[in-house]
């Protein structure tokens, strides 16, 4: 696939091309707003568009809103498409690169996490005998 590929979003053929440029726009994307499958899907579609429109030299076109409902209605409709997608991100070269950064980010926080305090042995308070 060689990070590029080409989807059919609100009934026009779109290609997306995953480079450094959508890099760059999907970290962008990701530092705004909530976090989830569907707005991760949505910034990385938005910024496979981005790329290929700028590397073609034109502005893009068509706005992240347009993209947002095109791949909303995608995720309703339960597309293989997406996982195509993420796919082709992930098999790019610059998509690769981001993918085994976050992988090794994720090795080191779990090792960091601290051990599972270990529950005490003995008598406790409600064992004992009452004075009254």
């Amino acid at each position: 696939m060689n990070g590029r590929i080409t989807i059919e979003l609100g009934g026009l053929k779109t290609p997306l091309t995953f480079g450094m440029l959508a890099i760059e726009e999907f970290g962008n994307r990701q530092a705004n707003g909530g976090s989830g499958w569907s707005k991760l899907i949505t910034d990385l579609i938005y910024a496979g568009y981005s790329n290929d429109e700028i590397a073609e030299g034109r502005n893009p076109s068509r706005s992240y809103r347009d993209i947002s409902d095109d791949v909303a209605q995608l995720i309703i409709d339960k597309s293989d498409v997406l996982g195509k997608v993420y796919q082709c991100f992930e098999e790019s070269k610059a998509g690769a690169q981001l993918v085994e950064e976050v992988k090794k980010k994720a090795v080191e926080l779990q090792s960091e996490q601290p051990k599972p305090k270990k529950k005490r042995a003995g008598t406790k308070l409600k064992d004992l005998p009452s004075e009254s």
